[in-house]
Parts: structure tokens; C-alpha cells; sequence
């Protein structure tokens, strides 16, 4: 089973507009709560955010037991189950996201989320060939995701596509034995909170899709989420 994520996106830039149609956006590409902060009209020392949630959580709920446990975050905000608004000293926005780590992982416990749904495992077919069928079902879009697979498998290597990249490259071992190179866009900081290494045991979510990449097979598997087994 993928663990949750629990997003929390944050800039110093973003109009009031904006972080309401980012948050949404989170919303809709993970299937988990999701909030967008930024500097505040107030000045630089606060923080203001859009909060939207997911069917079976009820955000305002979270923000509830967040601030009844960590009264010391000064966080002020407003909403109902599906979405709120949320204020917060920017010294504060660091153990905010802890604590909404901790609250939005208990709320989902139970939640069925998209990526929970998978198409299955590969082991045994011919990439190729599914890949081939995946595009004969194109386009995809909202309502008509792309299909996700999901497979266990061993970290042989885990390394930046390039020097200070975010995007990695991973070398996993299925079953059968077979290492093969899979691509994870952005997946850097996600990478270090999992803590990957080589020999670890994880689970992979990925979708196929066409590449060019001259010492490749012709396809990538694209990383969606990725759990370290135990």
C-alpha cells in the first residue's frame, strides 16, 4: 500500500487567486489535502494559505486538531470539509507542516485515494507491447487518467539525472531478476524524506510513455509515488 502524501507547497510569490487554483490543482493530480502557502499582504512574517481537501476528509476537522495540539503555531483559519483558508507566522510554517503531516495522515487512514487504484502489475509482460496498447487508448485526460501500474521491487541505484537536479534516476531490480533504469521527475526531496538507498524494498507506482533516450529500450516508467516496504 503507497503511503499518503500530505502536500504542503510553499512560495513567497503567489497571488491570493493563484494558491487557491494550486491547491486544487494538488488536489486533483495526488488525491490527497493539499495546501498552498505564501507571503501574506500583511507583511513578511505571516503566511496565508488555500487548503483543499479530498472526499472522506474533513479539512476543517484537520485544521481543528492541528490547532487544539499546537496551540504554540498561532494558526488562524476558516473553512468547512472541502476547503479553508488558513493564516500563520511564517516562523511557525515549518512545524505547521509537521503537524499537518501527523493530522492529514491520521484523516486518511481508511480514505480511498486514486492512486490507490492501479492497473496492475507488468511482471511478465511485454512493456512494449502494453505501452503500445496504452496509446492505441489516447488521448488521456481528466476522467480518462492515463493507466498506473504497480510493481515491488529492489533500489540498486538512486542518483540526480544531473548535478543539483530535482529529477532522479533509479536502477530497481524487478521480478524476475532484471535491473532496469526508471525515471522519477521531481522526485529528489521525496526521495531524502523516504530516505531511498540501495538494497532497500519498495513499492512503485509508474506510468509508461514514448522516449527517445538514445540508450534506452524506446518507452521510460515514469515514477507517480513510491513506498519503502517493511
Amino acid at each position: 500500500m503507497i503511503s499518503p502524501l500530505r502536500l504542503v507547497l510553499r512560495h513567497s510569490k503567489y497571488e491570493r487567486v493563484l494558491i487557491r487554483f494550486i491547491a486544487s490543482k494538488l488536489v486533483e493530480r495526488y488525491g490527497v489535502p493539499a495546501i498552498c502557502l505564501s507571503v501574506s499582504e500583511e507583511g513578511e512574517g505571516c503566511m496565508t494559505g488555500s487548503v483543499r481537501s479530498v472526499e472522506g476528509v474533513h479539512i476543517k476537522a484537520v485544521l481543528d486538531r492541528i490547532a487544539g495540539k499546537h496551540p504554540e503555531i498561532g494558526l488562524r483559519y476558516g473553512g468547512h470539509a472541502m476547503a479553508a483558508g488558513v493564516r500563520m507566522p511564517l516562523a511557525q510554517v515549518a512545524a505547521f507542516d509537521l503537524a499537518w503531516q501527523e493530522a492529514v495522515g491520521a484523516a486518511m487512514v481508511g480514505v480511498e485515494r486514486p492512486w490507490d487504484l492501479h492497473d496492475g502489475s507488468l511482471a511478465g509482460l511485454d512493456p512494449r507491447k502494453v505501452l503500445a496498447e496504452v496509446e492505441a487508448l489516447e488521448p488521456f485526460g481528466k476522467g480518462f487518467p492515463s493507466p498506473v501500474f504497480c510493481d515491488q521491487a529492489v533500489i540498486e541505484r538512486c542518483q540526480p539525472m544531473k548535478p543539483d537536479s530535482p529529477h532522479l534516476t533509479l536502477h530497481v531490480t524487478f521480478k524476475p531478476p532484471a535491473c532496469v533504469r526508471v525515471v522519477w521527475f521531481n522526485g529528489a526531496a521525496s526521495a531524502a524524506t523516504l530516505g531511498l538507498r540501495p538494497g532497500q524494498r519498495v513499492e512503485l507506482m509508474y506510468e509508461l510513455a514514448r522516449s527517445d533516450y538514445a540508450m534506452g529500450p524506446g518507452y521510460d516508467r515514469l515514477v507517480r509515488d513510491v513506498a519503502v516496504m517493511a
